[in-house]
């Protein structure tokens, strides 16, 4: 179980910088 709330956890943080940084890059235009 806590195997399975690491593996959601580095998901979320991955996508969560993939957003910021291509938000970043689109308004950053």
């Amino acid at each position: 179980m806590s195997r399975l709330l690491l593996v959601a956890a580095v998901a979320i943080v991955v996508l969560a910088a993939g957003v910021v940084s291509g938000a970043g890059a689109e308004w950053d235009v």
